[in-house]
């Protein structure tokens, strides 16, 4: 592909997207997972997905950049009921890239704090004093003791 600098958009190394390209992928996102209509909850495209996903698998990146191909610049303007049936068409035509697309999203928004505090969840590690364990009794481990095999047998 021999594009000359003024044929298209150049993209430096730490800019990841065109800004078509980030709108749109922000209207997919939130058409996959929308905010709630009383605001607690937001859409994944609220979310900074993208960086997530370059940090997680970045070799989903460069399939997703290329997704946006799929939608034509007028997407972002299109009434909700078009932007929905796009996807679906997406949704069956590329249907690879829009699994792993929503397996991403999924993944992204179930560890964002906002999303955990407005499922009523507090975000951070679940044990960040870590987990007492009383010392001595050892009488959970019966059952294990009882049903151990061969080598396991103490």
């Amino acid at each position: 592909m021999n594009e000359s600098i003024n044929d298209s958009p150049v993209i430096t190394s730490d800019q990841l997207l065109t800004a078509e390209q980030a709108e749109i992928l922000s209207i997919l996102f939130n058409e996959i997972i929308p905010a709630s209509d009383d605001g607690v909850m937001p859409g994944a495209g609220e979310l900074d997905l993208i960086s997530y996903l370059q940090a997680q698998t970045p070799e989903v990146v460069s399939a997703i950049k290329e997704a946006t191909g799929f939608f034509d610049t007028e997407f972002p303007t299109k009434s909700a009921a078009e932007r929905h049936q796009r996807v679906v068409e997406f949704s069956v035509a590329e249907p690879e890239i829009f699994n792993e697309l929503l397996f991403q999203s999924y993944a992204c928004y179930y560890q964002n704090d906002r999303v955990l505090k407005g499922l009523g969840l507090s975000s951070g590690a679940p044990f960040p004093q870590g987990n007492s364990v009383d010392s001595g009794d050892l009488t959970s481990l019966d059952k294990v003791v009882e049903n151990a095999k061969g080598y396991r047998r103490v």
